[in-house]
């Protein structure tokens, strides 16, 4: 059986996914709730950026230059990950963009995805919080703030946790 999850994000250059492109990927795969390997990888855009697009996602035009495309970012991702579950915070956007690129680029996916907000919903209905912002902000009250990954970590585990205090393994 699969201990592995992997909790991933992705940066786009835009909202629409049969329109706008992947920009990043970045990653973190979970073996047994210890984080075992990272995965990041910027993706050449084949659109110029728009100076609003940089300044959210923080990327560069020019650092988008000498990258791989796409489908060689993905096809590294999906050897990367193996068979492990994903795991990501605002699921449906996040692997219409994913799934969209795979489809495009003719590489098979089918995962599993555990979205952050609804096994927190699911778990812990007090946290009304949906952004993982919001939710880490919730349960670990004078904590600093991690960057998103490592945030949507703690959150996982500590579900992971409530489900085991409840005897119910995911593993």
């Amino acid at each position: 059986m699969n201990n592995g999850f992997v909790i991933f994000e992705i940066e786009t250059s835009g909202l629409n996914p049969t329109h706008d492109e992947i920009i990043r990927i970045n990653a973190i795969r979970i073996v047994n709730k210890k984080i075992t390997d990272r995965f990041s990888s910027l993706v050449r855009s084949e659109k110029p950026l728009s100076e609003k697009n940089e300044k959210l996602t923080g990327i560069k035009a020019h650092e988008l230059e000498d990258q791989e495309d796409i489908s060689i970012v993905l096809r590294r991702f999906v050897e990367w990950y193996s068979d492990d579950h994903w795991v990501t915070n605002n699921s449906k956007f996040t692997t219409s963009f994913i799934i969209n690129a795979a489809n495009k680029h003719s590489i098979f996916i089918d995962r599993p995805v555990i979205d952050i907000a609804n096994l927190v919903k699911l778990l812990s209905p007090n946290i009304i919080e949906s952004t993982s912002y919001g939710i880490y902000e919730s349960m670990f009250i004078n904590k600093k703030l991690p960057d998103f990954l490592d945030r949507c970590y703690e959150i996982f585990i500590h579900e992971i946790k409530t489900l085991e205090s409840r005897s119910i393994s995911i593993y």
